[in-house]
């Protein structure tokens, strides 16, 4: 049922975050202690990929062990080391990232629908931008400032690509719309 499946994801996500708050940094203060940055970044990918593989096999999203991995990775002593070994594989990785996602869309589904695709990017900018300066002047920001903040993260977020893909291998956006949402939050994006 629903419900046991959702007790099962949070026990999972709880049973990672546990165990890599209490593990990870004995196991970062080892690999300091040895003055090795290559078994810092072996650790670091292992405690990623191994995480990945642990929300997979739970049956969520391996993008979710990935995020829970960064989430615990940043929470060490060890993050400042950690980043500068990580700094030289992220362009390459965001490139890749990005590449994968543009050969995911049809340019003749998205052609076909050009005219939907601009009002969508349009009325998502729009509307983050509203919800963005309401939130950012909720909290006390300045309206120029709530403005900046509003033009600046309009745009839709790499998440959307994994929640669309989600959606469509649920059944919940057809393959044609599919195409059509991953174009507008690309387009919005760039």
């Amino acid at each position: 049922s629903l419900a046991w499946a959702l007790l099962q994801a949070v026990l999972a996500v709880g049973a990672i975050l546990a165990a890599g708050r209490y593990v990870l940094q004995p196991i970062f203060r080892f690999a300091a202690q040895t003055g090795s940055r290559d078994l810092i970044m072996a650790i670091t990918l292992f405690m990623v990929v191994g995480i990945a593989a642990a929300t997979g096999a739970a049956g969520l999203s391996t993008a979710l062990g990935a995020f829970l991995a960064g989430l615990l990775l940043s929470e060490t002593e060890y993050r400042q080391q950690i980043e500068i070994d990580i700094a030289p594989f992220k362009g390459l990785l965001i490139g890749v990232f990005f590449i994968t996602v543009g050969m995911t869309i049809d340019v003749g589904v998205v052609g076909a629908r050009i005219g939907l695709v601009l009002a969508a990017v349009v009325a998502l900018l729009a509307l983050k931008a509203v919800i963005l300066m309401v939130a950012s002047r909720a909290f006390g920001v300045s309206v120029a400032v709530a403005v900046e903040v509003a033009i600046l993260l309009a745009q839709g977020g790499e998440f959307a690509f994994i929640v669309i893909t989600l959606a469509r291998l649920g059944g919940v956006l057809s393959a044609e719309m599919t195409q059509i949402v991953t174009a507008v939050v690309g387009i919005s994006m760039m």
